[in-house]
């Protein structure tokens, strides 16, 4: 980057740097020159560096040596920033729906949540963003136990998130799919028993089905528990 440029650091950078991090492992960082904001991102396919006017950010866009097609990404939240009484541990999943970050509450008890981001990309497609909302929030309260509740809706830099129940040791099957390759047999009839018994007490007390279950919004733990997420934002979605 040429020295005239003025750089405007994310948090995230700035602690990355201080726990003696390298901070290009982000892939992320924002620069002004002159009035005009730019993110500059990693593709997803070739690793290139990709530079994007901050107003692109949920659009489509190529990238200029492998020609992959992909949406500017929102930048992260910083691990350690505090949101609202919730500290942030670092990012779990994104997707073009939600970024999802691991999450715990400030103060003496720490709980474990689930902050839930909706992003730009989706944003910009929602045509009525209080069903939407009213959707988050209604799913997170079915009162079963493989449905974590909603614990909370708020604000953060003018966009909207919500927080829900979390645990420790859960991931989404996405992420151990990504880090270990297929599940062993045995390990997936377990998930698969558990996933179906909560999907049935889902039916039975509130007579909904998930419309789109997929790896990313079942959450799994090493015990076999799971976490299912978005109950009625599927029905919003294929609505």
């Amino acid at each position: 980057m040429r020295d005239s440029l003025s750089f405007l650091f994310f948090q995230y950078r700035l602690i990355n740097e201080e726990n003696g991090d390298s901070p290009r492992k982000s892939h992320f960082y924002i620069f002004q020159e002159g009035l005009t904001m730019h993110l500059n991102f990693k593709c997803a396919a070739c690793e290139s560096e990709i530079q994007a006017e901050y107003q692109y950010i949920g659009e489509w866009v190529e990238c200029p040596v492998c020609s992959f097609v992909q949406v500017v990404p929102d930048p992260p939240f910083p691990s350690g920033a505090s949101y609202n009484g919730y500290e942030v541990e670092g990012m779990q999943d994104s997707s073009l729906l939600w970024t999802t970050y691991q999450a715990h509450e400030e103060g003496d008890k720490k709980r474990a949540v689930l902050l839930r981001v909706p992003t730009s990309f989706f944003l910009r497609k929602v045509s009525d963003f209080d069903t939407f909302a009213n959707a988050a929030v209604n799913g997170g309260t079915y009162n079963i136990d493989e449905v974590p509740q909603i614990l909370d809706k708020s604000l953060i830099h003018g966009k909207i998130y919500f927080v829900y129940e979390g645990s420790k040791n859960a991931i989404s099957l996405y992420s151990y799919i990504s880090n270990n390759g297929p599940m062993p047999h045995k390990d997936a009839l377990i998930y698969m028993r558990n996933l179906c018994s909560a999907m049935a007490k889902v039916w039975e007390k509130h007579q909904t089905a998930h419309l789109n279950l997929t790896p990313l919004n079942l959450m799994i733990r090493e015990d076999g528990g799971i976490q299912i997420l978005d109950m009625e934002v599927s029905k919003y979605l294929l609505r």
